[in-house]
């Protein structure tokens, strides 16, 4: 027994001279180190156990997943290089067959019916050109009335536009401001040719015909301002000719809507039949209710005069206006017949009303009234006239301080009454109408006062048909006869006189 006792504790000697050191291992965190920490249970040579703190070599990561993800970067941006190619032939041959759709045929026809049902008219599109976003087509054409609109037809020449890039992939057509070289707009008061809907198919098709691109039936054209370098308005008068009104006028047409859009005009002439050419300064109005207000305007007329209007036109139905005008400095002598442009001049300042309807005959109505400035009248055969009865030379020549007169003027031909005038010291008017017939034909008669200083020179022998000496002036009538270009005058004479 002994010595089994005695192996054991040699034994025992034996493996503690071989392991010097005991240890029991306890695994301990620390969150505050940067690296893992480890506790262990040290026996030394003592026979006691000690903790020791043990700190480990951070292990070398693998660089394996950095190389998985460049292969995977590598392999997507092959992928996108190689894959796009076939996606922009793609897109180069949809824009390319678009390209190709607009600029035929089919195209321009399909609009043009989708235009006409849009309006209810009927109306013809040139050809098409896209270059990129640019729209540029030949020219626009409406054939036929729209409704009961006084508008026959009209003629756009040289549209060019931007499309929104949104048309492309869109039932409407989104576009900026429409620019045209020229345009030609007639209206007039024939029978209506209306649009018969029954005659168009109807077309609601949303199929976009050339893949990617504009559409050939789009459900709205959407568009901020229409601009026209050069237009022309016409009126188809009582012989059928089409007569210009409005000449080499800027149109501008802008902030449409359903029921209203705004209309102005810049420079160019405004020539109405019976009235004097006013040259266009800025007319600003708004079509609204099927009429176009005249919101503001402004003209000019010979060197000083200027012209205002304001009012309303209707272009529906008969076509009624109601305007009315404010006048000043106009040129008496570009305004009058050309037998009186010689013979008269001056300056007028005054105001009218006009009104009546644009497809009834003779139904416009002016009156108004004015004032002349510097009015003068020579070389007339009537003062000559008066001169000689009179015997004074003075009376070839008159020159009136204040000259005013009411006018009336409508299809029957021109009026002038309540006249009142002061050429002193020779001659006062007080008084008279003078009518102008519509074949050129003089009617009237005037209240004619001459000083009473005239008739006390030497030798000077008053006529009896001189009579009522009031504020030393003795008075006469003057009956006017014959025409514009040819009149006659003379005083209203007693049987006694006569005799």
């Amino acid at each position: 027994m002994h010595s089994n006792e005695e192996n054991k504790e040699e034994s025992k000697e034996n493996s503690f001279k071989h392991s010097n050191v005991r240890r029991r291992r306890t695994k301990t965190d620390d969150s505050g180190s940067s690296q893992p920490v480890r506790f262990e249970y040290v026996v030394d040579e003592g026979g006691e156990e000690k903790m020791v703190e043990v700190r480990r070599r951070r292990r070398r990561r693998s660089h394996q997943p950095k190389k998985v993800k460049e292969k995977r970067k590598k392999l997507t941006r092959r992928i996108l290089i190689f894959g796009s190619i076939p996606f922009i032939l793609l897109l180069a041959s949809l824009y390319f067959f678009m390209l190709t759709w607009i600029s035929g045929q089919g195209f321009r026809k399909e609009v043009s019916a989708n235009i006409s049902e849009i309006l209810e008219t009927d109306v013809e599109f040139g050809a098409f050109n896209l270059d990129g976003l640019n729209l540029n087509a030949r020219n626009l054409v409406l054939k036929s009335e729209m409704g009961d609109s006084l508008l026959k037809d009209f003629e756009i020449k040289l549209l060019k536009t931007r499309i929104n890039p949104r048309s492309f992939i869109s039932n409407n057509w989104y576009m900026g401001n429409i620019q045209a070289q020229s345009g030609e707009i007639f209206f007039g008061s024939g029978r209506n040719n209306a649009f018969n809907q029954d005659e168009i198919q109807k077309r609601n098709r949303t199929l976009v015909r050339a893949g990617l691109g504009l559409q050939s039936d789009p459900g709205s054209f959407n568009f901020e301002r229409l601009r026209i370098s050069d237009s022309m308005l016409y009126w188809k008068n009582n012989d059928g000719q089409n007569v210009a009104f409005i000449k080499n006028a800027k149109l501008a047409a802008e902030d449409f809507s359903n029921s209203s859009s705004l209309v102005s005009f810049r420079e160019g002439k405004l020539a109405l039949p019976g009235w004097p050419l006013l040259e266009i300064d800025a007319i600003a109005g708004e079509v609204r209710s099927g009429k176009y207000f005249i919101k503001g305007s402004k003209f000019s007329h010979s060197i000083r005069g200027s012209v205002n209007l304001n009012g309303y036109v209707s272009i529906k139905g008969e076509g009624k206006y109601q305007i009315s005008s404010d006048f000043s400095d106009i040129d008496v002598s570009k305004i009058v017949h050309s037998y009186w442009a010689e013979r008269l001049t001056g300056q007028l300042t005054g105001g009218l009303d006009i009104s009546g309807s644009l497809s009834i005959d003779q139904s416009m109505i002016a009156e108004g009234s004015f004032e002349g400035a510097g009015m003068g009248l020579s070389k007339e055969p009537i003062l000559v006239s008066i001169a000689k009865e009179l015997n004074e030379v003075s009376f070839r020549q008159l020159r009136f301080e204040s000259l005013s007169a009411s006018f009336r003027k409508s299809g029957k031909g021109f009026e002038l009454f309540d006249i009142k005038g002061e050429s002193l010291p020779l001659m006062r008017i007080k008084g008279g109408d003078i009518k102008v017939l519509a074949d050129g034909q003089l009617k009237g008669l005037l209240k004619v006062g001459v000083a009473d200083a005239i008739f006390k020179g030497a030798g000077v022998v008053k006529p009896s048909y001189f009579s009522n000496n009031e504020d030393n002036h003795f008075w006469a009538d003057l009956i006017i006869s014959g025409s514009i270009d040819s009149p006659r005058a003379d005083f209203a004479r007693t049987a006694k006189d006569s005799g």
